[in-house]
């Protein structure tokens, strides 16, 4: 790219320096000729020496002129583009380089819904390669029932420029190229260039993270399964005393509300004493104090 970029700025420097050429040698022209004309009609002799002399003092006249004020402004403002240039291109391989590292899909599509971008995250999260995806519109990631949806969300964004889901973290469901679904988290923006719309969606496979959260769930209804069913008391407290107990505690000591249990301090379910001495508040108390401290 830099050797295609030098090779341009050399080019556009060429061709000022000929446009240069061409002007110089054209003064040169016409002045010579002025002055043949010139003898022409006055009727002497015609002096092609002189005629010559007075071409070139114009253009020893002209030259330098033209390269102060013309031809080294020129230059100077291609160098200064060649400059920028660099800068832009250093900027977009960094931003380009950027996006293809990252762990999360980014794809960007233009007004149409059509890939426009396509990062080497989503290459990994949805199967397909970029030359794959690149031109193909953005529905072929969503699950066939979401498609007509998303296409009048898109439609009605498109038309009136309502942008309420922008910025958002959306939980939807993807497709992968083996049609295989898992979910996703979105975020979304947009934005104009021009009169054309484009939208960028960074996208994350939240299929962990559900998966850790269902096996929470399994794992606390077996517990409250266990905790519920047991014949044996199960009392929950924390530092205040009991939050919750199961039905066999209720029983047991004789409460039909568990609201009314719960308002009760450890020691009042207990005997005055403890088989050691100490009274059953202290040695509830103690207890509690050294199980959370």
């Amino acid at each position: 790219m830099t050797l295609i970029k030098d090779e341009k700025a050399h080019k556009e420097r060429y061709s000022v320096f000929r446009m240069l050429i061409f002007f110089t040698v054209s003064i040169f022209i016409v002045e010579f000729s002025i002055m043949l004309l010139f003898d022409f009609m006055q009727s002497k002799p015609i002096e092609f020496f002189n005629s010559f002399l007075d071409g070139l003092l114009l253009v020893l006249i002209v030259f330098p002129l033209m390269y102060f004020f013309i031809y080294r402004p020129m230059l100077l403002e291609i160098k200064e583009r060649k400059k920028i240039s660099e800068v832009l291109q250093q900027s977009e391989e960094r931003i380009h380089n950027l996006m293809q590292s990252a762990y999360d899909a980014i794809i960007v599509v233009d007004g149409k819904g059509d890939i426009i971008v396509w990062n080497n995250g989503a290459k990994i999260m949805f199967g397909y390669s970029e030359q794959e995806a690149l031109g193909k519109p953005l529905m072929m990631l969503m699950p066939e029932k979401f498609r007509s949806a998303h296409k009048n969300k898109l439609d009605i964004v498109t038309s009136t420029g309502n942008a309420n889901l922008m910025g958002k973290v959306l939980e939807l469901q993807g497709l992968k190229k083996d049609g295989a679904e898992f979910p996703i988290e979105l975020t979304l923006a947009t934005w104009e260039v021009g009169k054309e719309r484009f939208y960028s969606g960074i996208i994350r496979d939240i299929s962990e993270r559900k998966a850790a959260q269902e096996a929470l769930i399994d794992s606390e209804e077996k517990f409250r399964t266990l905790y519920d069913s047991s014949s044996d008391a199960i009392m929950l407290l924390d530092e205040k005393g009991f939050f919750d107990c199961n039905n066999a505690t209720l029983q047991i000591f004789g409460f039909i509300d568990k609201e009314d249990f719960i308002k009760m301090h450890p020691s009042q379910v207990s005997p005055p004493y403890q088989p050691n001495g100490f009274d059953s508040l202290t040695a509830a108390n103690n207890k509690i104090g050294g199980g959370f401290h």
